[in-house]
């Protein structure tokens, strides 16, 4: 019995929006259907056109007065770097296109330090120190030089006392001075 309740309520309630929307669309045909609603309504129309084209005037100007770009140059340049990708895209096919398969790469890696073995079967270190001492190691350091008389002058020259400096004297506040 609710149910059927229900059901009628939401029957007439469809009934009254469905008479409401068929009045307003007869005052609607009856009012937009005259020659004065087509003129006003072109005239808005117009009126919001001048506006806005004014303010995009406006608004142009005062972003060239901060030295910015406006929409219409942000607009432009993205076309012409579309148009400049274009080309590029279509000369990258033609290098492509034009140049022969290379070989490929050298593996990324550690470059080679040893050579292959020799013939007795031991593997040689690639350095210029093997090749002059053959008994120095690989890596060792050379031997250090013999030392030359210049070299205890300096030893006493580090050694030397540095001068002392005479204590700064602190200023004295303005208000001592008076």
């Amino acid at each position: 019995m609710a149910k059927e309740a229900g059901r009628q309520a939401g029957d007439g309630v469809r009934e009254a929006i469905a008479q409401l929307e068929q009045r307003i669309d007869a005052l609607a045909t009856a009012l937009m259907g005259t020659e004065e609603f087509a003129k006003t309504a072109n005239a808005a129309s117009n009126l919001q056109l001048r506006v806005q084209q004014g303010l995009s005037g406006h608004m142009a100007r005062q972003l060239a007065l901060f030295n910015m770009p406006s929409r219409e140059d942000v607009a432009s340049i993205g076309s012409r770097l579309m148009v400049i990708d274009e080309r590029l895209e279509r000369i990258e096919e033609r290098l492509k296109a034009a140049a022969p398969e290379t070989a490929p790469a050298r593996p990324a890696g550690p470059p080679r330090t040893r050579k292959p073995p020799s013939a007795n079967g031991r593997a040689q270190p690639a350095t210029k120190a093997s090749a002059k001492a053959p008994g120095a190691r690989a890596g060792a350091k050379p031997a250090a030089k013999k030392a030359t008389k210049a070299a205890p002058a300096k030893k006493a020259a580090r050694k030397a006392p540095a001068k002392k400096r005479a204590p700064r004297k602190a200023a004295k506040p303005a208000a001592a001075a008076q």
